[in-house]
């Protein structure tokens, strides 16, 4: 069985990856939603890059855009967090690899984050 990278960032934390946030009697895309923005902020944290945003290092993050023919988010470029705003802002790694490799690995919780 393949492990995912939720998996994989919680055994690097020590954190059981069974745990989820309760969303019992939440409609299903809100209940959707939290659970992946919650494996996405474990998964960012494991990478041991990510960066405050109010600091002044430089930033970067996988920028996202809908594809319409695809009806979902693709990572679109990795940049600077203070080049553009959009909607991918969200998790912000000191280095554009970092970045990139998180925004790709995981577009489909940022997927379901965003539904």
């Amino acid at each position: 069985m393949k492990i995912t990278p939720f998996e994989k960032a919680c055994n690097k934390l020590g954190i059981n990856p069974t745990l989820l946030p309760g969303v019992e009697g939440l409609p299903e895309v809100t209940a959707k939603q939290i659970i992946a923005g919650y494996k996405l902020g474990i998964i960012a944290d494991a990478t041991g890059k990510r960066v405050d945003f109010t600091t002044s290092t430089i930033k970067y993050t996988g920028w996202i855009q809908w594809v319409p023919s695809l009806r979902r988010f693709v990572c679109a470029d990795t940049d600077y967090t203070y080049t553009y705003t959009d909607l991918g802002a969200r998790f912000w790694f000191s280095d554009r690899d970092t970045a990139t490799k998180f925004t790709q690995e995981n577009i489909d919780l940022i997927n379901d984050l965003h539904l």
